[in-house]
C-alpha cells in the first residue's frame, strides 16, 4: 500500500532536518555573511560613486549653452590620419590665455567637450604645439588638468593643452572606447579627428607637433590612437595604461615613438596584464612596440633610483624612441616620483609632465 503524505508534515520534517543539521547550518551562516560582505561592497561602491559625481556634477552637467563654441570650417564624418593645414593662425582670439576654458564640438551627431588651456603668453600668429591630455574611467577633464601637472609647464614652455572628455556609459560614468568596458560605445576616434579640425581651425597650432597623453583608461585610449593617428599625431606617452591593442590591427606606415609609465604594485591595471579582460602585460605591450619600430631587440636597462627602472630601446628605424619606466611599488596613480633627464645640458630629476614633454620635443612628425 502506497502511503500519502501530507505536504505541510513533510515541509516541517525537512525543517526540522535542516536546523538539527549543523553541517547545513554552517553552510548557511557562510552564504549569509558572504552576501552581506558582496552587499556591504556594492552599497559602499555605489554611495562613493554617487559622492563623484554629487562632486563634479557643475563639470559634468552645464547646459552647453553656456560654453564657449568652437565650429569646425568643415565638418568631417571620415577620420583623417594625415597632416592638416592650420587656418586659424591670425584669427580673433575668444578665448583667454593664462587660463582653461570649456569647450564644445559637434561630432557623430552629438556633442562633445573638451577643456583647452592657452599658455599665458599664447599668441595666437605663433604656431604652437599642443599635447592632447585623456582622462581615465570614471573620471573627468578638470581632474585631469588638476593632478597631471601640464599647465604651468604650458606656460614655460609655450604649448597648448587640451583635456578631452570620454563618452558616458552607464550611470554616465565617462571612459574611452578601447573595447574594455561595454557600455562606453561612442565614437571616439572621429571626435578625436574633428576636435583637431576644430582646434587647428580656430587656434594657432602647429600640425607637426600633435602629441598624446592619458592615465589609465586614457592611456590605453593613447595606445589605440597611436596605432590610428602615427600620421597626424607625433609621439604618445601613456600612463598606466589599459592595453588591448592588437598589434596586426595597426595601420602605421612609420615607426611612432612611445613612452610608457607603469607601477609594477598597480592592483587596477596590473603591470602583467589580466588575460581574461585583454588587457595585456604592459612589458609585452612596450616591447611589441620597439619591434613594430625595428629597434634592437634588447632594450638598454637604467637603475636611475631605487624606485624607478627605465628600459630604452634604440636602433629604431626613423631615430624613433621607445621607453618604458617602471616605477617599483607604486600603484595605480599618476607616477609621484621623478626621472633622470637632460635639461638645458644639465642631467636632473624632473617629474612626468616634464619628462613627457622633453620626450615630445625630440619628437616631431617628419616634415
Amino acid at each position: 500500500m502506497i502511503q500519502l503524505i501530507n505536504i505541510k508534515n513533510y515541509k516541517n520534517i525537512r525543517l526540522k532536518y535542516f536546523l538539527s543539521n549543523k553541517k547545513f547550518l554552517r553552510a548557511g551562516m557562510i552564504m549569509l555573511i558572504l552576501f552581506a560582505i558582496l552587499l556591504f561592497f556594492f552599497v559602499r561602491n555605489l554611495f562613493f560613486h554617487y559622492l563623484h559625481q554629487k562632486k563634479h556634477r557643475k563639470n559634468l552637467y552645464i547646459p552647453t549653452s553656456s560654453f564657449k563654441r568652437i565650429i569646425p570650417n568643415v565638418i568631417n564624418s571620415k577620420i583623417i590620419d594625415s597632416i592638416v593645414t592650420t587656418t586659424g593662425c591670425g584669427q580673433k582670439l575668444s578665448l583667454t590665455p593664462g587660463r582653461s576654458t570649456l569647450m564644445v564640438i559637434k561630432s557623430d551627431n552629438k556633442e562633445r567637450r573638451f577643456l583647452v588651456y592657452l599658455p599665458s603668453s599664447y599668441n595666437n600668429s605663433v604656431k604652437h604645439p599642443l599635447i592632447l591630455v585623456f582622462h581615465g574611467y570614471n573620471d573627468i577633464p578638470s581632474d585631469m588638468e588638476r593632478f597631471s601637472g601640464f599647465d604651468p609647464l604650458a606656460n614655460t614652455n609655450n604649448f597648448i593643452v587640451v583635456y578631452p572628455e570620454g563618452s558616458p556609459g552607464l550611470g554616465g560614468v565617462l571612459g574611452w572606447n578601447t573595447g574594455l568596458h561595454p557600455t562606453i560605445r561612442g565614437n571616439d576616434i572621429l571626435f578625436v579627428s574633428n576636435m583637431l579640425n576644430s582646434l587647428q581651425a580656430n587656434l594657432c597650432v602647429n600640425p607637426y607637433q600633435i602629441y598624446a597623453s592619458g592615465f589609465s583608461n586614457g592611456g590605453g585610449f593613447v595606445g589605440r590612437l597611436a596605432c590610428i593617428f602615427s600620421n597626424r599625431i607625433a609621439a604618445f606617452a601613456p600612463v598606466s595604461g589599459s592595453y588591448l591593442t592588437l598589434f596586426s590591427s595597426c595601420n602605421t606606415t612609420r615607426a611612432v615613438s612611445i613612452m610608457e609609465f607603469h607601477g609594477n604594485a598597480d592592483n587596477i591595471v596590473p603591470y602583467i596584464g589580466i588575460p581574461s579582460l585583454r588587457e595585456v602585460a604592459t612589458f609585452y605591450w612596450v616591447s611589441g612596440w620597439a619591434k613594430r619600430d625595428g629597434c634592437l631587440t634588447k632594450p638598454q636597462e637604467t637603475l636611475e633610483s631605487n624606485l624607478v627602472t627605465k628600459y630604452t630601446w634604440t636602433g629604431c628605424r626613423g631615430n624613433a624612441e621607445v621607453i618604458h619606466y617602471k616605477i617599483i611599488g607604486e600603484k595605480h596613480t599618476w607616477p609621484r616620483v621623478y626621472f633622470l633627464e637632460s635639461v638645458n645640458g644639465s642631467i636632473k630629476y624632473i617629474d612626468t609632465a616634464h619628462t613627457i614633454w622633453n620626450f615630445f620635443k625630440r619628437h616631431p612628425l617628419p616634415v
